[in-house]
């Protein structure tokens, strides 16, 4: 990857990125075990920076995969053919009875009418880290993407700034 030296471009790109995130609230999460890939749409909210979470429950084919795999793809669009955005991570469940609490209250103060949903004690909850997130915006350069690069603690380790043409 061609590294950006431009420290105020990889400041609008990492903004962009967590805006976008911020702005959207579904995307379609790809998961696959024993070879068989599976998607889902499903409902996501930002954490801190690049992470996200998601609930699904024990039942699904995103939890048994993600069970067996935690390499996750995701895919969030708003339909427009100017920008989307392709983020592959890890998802680990989330165990500890004060988070989930902290993070259903978390997400009714967003989407109040999810309150049966998060009264369902079956529910589960999905961490996501990044490992790589693919930024389009046509807007900017047509049929080039960016690319930010991330370690295992979420942090960020290469920046490539519109240099990986998408076709």
């Amino acid at each position: 990857m061609n590294k950006c030296e431009d420290s105020s471009e990889k400041s609008l790109l990492e903004k962009n990125v967590i805006n976008y995130l911020n702005e959207h609230k579904q995307c379609v999460v790809g998961t696959s075990f024993k070879d068989i890939p599976f998607v889902a749409k499903v409902y996501y909210y930002t954490l801190k920076d690049y992470e996200i979470v998601f609930s699904t429950f024990p039942n699904s084919n995103k939890f048994r995969n993600l069970q067996h795999n935690p390499n996750i793809a995701i895919e969030i669009d708003d339909g427009s053919p100017a920008n989307c955005m392709h983020y592959q991570g890890k998802a680990e469940l989330i165990t500890s009875k004060q988070e989930i609490k902290k993070l259903k209250t978390y997400i009714l103060s967003k989407d109040a009418p999810f309150r049966k949903f998060m009264e369902r004690s079956d529910l589960q909850f999905f961490r996501v880290k990044p490992r790589m997130i693919y930024y389009t915006d046509y807007k900017k350069k047509p049929f080039y993407r960016d690319i930010l690069q991330f370690d295992d603690t979420a942090g960020i380790i290469d920046i490539d700034i519109s240099n990986e043409k998408i076709f």
